[in-house]
């Protein structure tokens, strides 16, 4: 079959291999911290938009409520409530549709646009 000499060359070359990858690679160090940092600004992101969402909804009932604004006809009011409440939507889809531009626009000008998959 094979020399076991090389066989166990073999093997103690691949765990010395690994030993020297695990001890000086940073590549889990730089996982766990961009793990970490994603998960804080997700939470950051929610948190924020309940936020909005509550003073939306606080805006909204103000608005409905107020002596000043019964000059404003009730579907208005609902148009302009319901346009506040759903506005972070339109803001993250237009966020997007301009950050993929400009990062399509900087490859076309740096000549690697095919190399991507998302185009």
């Amino acid at each position: 079959m094979g020399d076991p000499n090389i066989t166990d060359q073999f093997h103690s070359q691949n765990k010395y291999l690994q030993n020297l990858l695990d001890k000086y690679s940073t590549n889990n160090t730089k996982i766990d911290y961009v793990s970490e940092t994603k998960d804080q600004m997700t939470f950051i992101n929610s948190y924020l938009f309940i936020l909005y969402e509550l003073v939306a909804i606080g805006f909204s009932v103000v608005f409905f409520l107020h002596p000043k604004s019964k000059d404003i006809q009730i579907y208005k009011k609902i148009i302009i409530t319901i346009f506040l409440l759903l506005l972070p939507f339109f803001v993250i889809r237009l966020e997007t549709y301009i950050y993929s531009a400009l990062i399509y626009l900087r490859d076309l000008i740096y000549g690697n646009t095919y190399l991507r998959k998302d185009y």
